[in-house]
């Protein structure tokens, strides 16, 4: 095995955090000759045509198990050296590489969230470290392996924090990789053969569990060599691989010959999308170093919002359902002024949620302080006058998301309560459209029908036994303006669409609505300076 000593500058500070004892095992790092790493990977398919290992280096593992059906090798490393390594030839084809800067412990939080998976891993991991298993609220590192979707994984990390906050390196890759495999991937790791012995095969081992996910263990000192004028390296002929699969359950085999169910015909690929997943988490680890400038999924350009969602935000709304939908209202603002916006109360309650600490999608500065300025003009200019009897605050119920009913309210005198007394219940409003029709003289004298059109306020209330209803509207029970119950008067496109079933005058007299604050209580300042001046007015008449 090569040594590299002196590992850079820029990945001392992410090695110290990420391990408790990284400081006392130094700064060295091992990587794996190309000819021993093409011997370990006879084992595996031989069409893998993408490769993946978790703690690459200068990229010599990848490089060796890389074959002329390999397209793309996936690495990541503490180093930012590795991300541009290029001095490892891979044996008589090409494939491209792509490396991304950043701490294993924090990058699989983001393969969690975007259900990042591989057909094929090649590791060796650094050995004896003592990886945190546990992070902050803003930055979480491996307590996801509890969620594995592994039994084996879950119920050994889970022992694992029984005994403290930190996690051995080896270990900790190999559950990484178990839990990121595909339904059929396969993968090997290299290890010192005292540590696996201590921390997996050991009766009574932390790791046992992980046991019949091992297909194979191979000393390193016994696996025949391709040219045997190359020796092991002394320091790998105390390792041993273990090969492994998530889709294999039954242990070591007795022949150590590969199973039987597992693929190993070419052509055979279960992650077309792994190599996307790796672009955009190499988009997510560049965000999260620490000197990464902010960057904003929503900005403000000129007087217009502006939303930009990356490629781990595109990952993240494949696999969430809710973020896909928020994902579809986000990009409904891109190109809006905040004005626009906040002059409707779902898509006002929409970007101001966006604005809550901790919110899914960052918001620039700028445009958290545009959006607040948008509210408050919003809310002054809505404002009436003067206080607003009941009726007239009907208007304003486009505000709310809930009614109180104040006294029960029946559809007939022989029919139960829709509505009781005490009982909030959801609401909505829209406008919809109405045309009335009627007879007028024309120019001749001589009657003509005409027919008039118009919007009118639409007021929905959902209650229990809507069921009930055959032709009530998916918002609930309508209440609308009286006299558009006229036969001369058609609701909506089309005739019974939109029943009105009670009046406004019945939510008046049946529901609690709100109070609409008023100038003098929103912006006393105008309302004073408005007082003033009509005194003044009223002072200059006077005397004219």
């Amino acid at each position: 095995m090569d040594l590299h000593s002196s590992i850079h500058p820029a990945a001392l500070d992410l090695m110290l955090s990420s391990a408790n004892n990284a400081a006392q095992k130094g700064q060295s790092q091992y990587s794996t000759p190309i000819e021993l790493a093409a011997a370990i990977a006879r084992e595996l398919p031989s069409f893998r045509p993408a490769i993946v290992d978790l703690t690459c280096g200068p990229g010599q593992l990848l490089a060796g198990v890389a074959n002329k059906t390999t397209e793309h090798l996936l690495g990541c490393d503490l180093d930012p050296r590795a991300s541009s390594v290029s001095s490892h030839p891979i044996p008589s084809h090409s494939a491209k590489r792509m490396v991304i800067h950043a701490d294993l412990t924090l990058l699989y939080e983001p393969m969690r969230q975007i259900d990042f998976r591989a057909d094929c891993f090649a590791l060796n991991p650094p050995w004896s470290l003592n990886w945190h298993a546990v992070g902050t609220r803003d930055s979480r590192r491996l307590e996801g392996l509890a969620d594995s979707e592994v039994p084996a994984v879950a119920k050994t990390f889970k022992a694992v924090r029984q005994a403290g906050d930190t996690i051995d390196s080896t270990l900790a890759t190999l559950m990484i990789a178990l839990d990121r495999l595909s339904s059929v991937g396969e993968g090997f790791l290299i290890g010192y053969t005292s540590t696996l012995e201590r921390l997996i095969f050991a009766p009574g081992s932390v790791g046992e569990l992980l046991v019949p996910h091992i297909w194979k263990r191979q000393p390193l000192a016994a696996l025949p060599l391709a040219d045997p004028a190359k020796p092991i390296p002394e320091p790998l002929q105390l390792s041993t691989v273990l090969y492994f699969s998530a889709a294999h359950d039954s242990g070591p085999t007795a022949d150590g010959q590969r199973p039987r169910f597992m693929p190993r015909i070419n052509g055979y690929n279960s992650r077309p999308d792994t190599v996307e997943q790796w672009k955009a988490l190499a988009e997510r680890a560049q965000a999260m170093l620490p000197d990464a400038p902010p960057r904003f999924h929503l900005s403000l350009r000129g007087n217009q919002i502006q939303v930009r969602l990356g490629l781990f935000d595109t990952a993240l709304t494949k696999v969430n359902r809710a973020l896909a939908k928020a994902a579809e209202r986000l990009s409904d603002l891109d190109g809006r002024n905040p004005m626009q916006v906040v002059m409707q109360r779902d898509e006002r309650n929409f970007i101001l949620g966006l604005l809550r600490p901790g919110a899914e999608w960052t918001v620039d500065p700028a445009l958290r302080d545009a959006v607040q300025a948008a509210v408050g003009q919003y809310n002054a200019v809505r404002a009436p006058l003067v206080p607003l009897p009941k009726i007239q605050r009907l208007g304003y119920l486009d505000e709310s998301s809930d009614i109180l009913c104040v006294k029960n309210l029946k559809q007939s005198a022989t029919c139960p309560p829709v509505f009781r007394a005490g009982v909030r219940y959801p609401l909505a409003t829209r406008s919809i459209r109405f045309t009335r029709t009627q007879i007028k003289p024309n120019l001749r004298g001589e009657d003509e029908e005409l027919e008039l059109s118009g919007q009118e306020l639409a007021i929905f209330i959902k209650a229990e036994g809507e069921l009930a209803e055959p032709e009530l509207p998916s918002e609930g029970w309508c209440f609308m303006d009286g006299a558009l119950r006229a036969a001369n008067v058609k609701i909506g496109d089309d005739p019974g669409a939109n029943v009105i079933h009670f009046t406004l005058q019945d939510l008046v007299d049946h529901f609690d609505i709100p109070e609409v604050p008023h100038i003098a209580t929103t912006d006393p300042d105008r309302y004073n300076s408005f007082i003033a001046l009509l005194q003044q007015l009223e002072q200059i008449t006077a005397r004219i």
